[in-house]
């Protein structure tokens, strides 16, 4: 009977071992995504600050059109 009772002690230990693992593991992978996602954010909100900076660009009727005056 003890040892029936330590083996189910060291077994819940070693169960209760591997789920504390596992949260700090999703713990990590969400630290890790709030992290991107803020960097994203960060990001888009400096480059809407430099669009908003600058002149529009200018229309341009050459945009994807092959250049007819190749040089032979």
């Amino acid at each position: 009977m003890l040892k029936k009772f330590f083996a189910n002690l060291v077994s819940f230990r070693w169960r209760h071992e591997q789920s504390r693992k596992q949260a700090e593991q999703a713990g990590r992978v969400i630290d890790e995504q709030a992290r991107q996602l803020e960097r994203e954010r960060m990001f888009m909100q400096f480059y809407d600050t430099q669009k908003s900076k600058k002149n529009p660009p200018e229309i341009r009727d050459d945009v994807g059109r092959e250049k007819t005056d190749k040089v032979a």
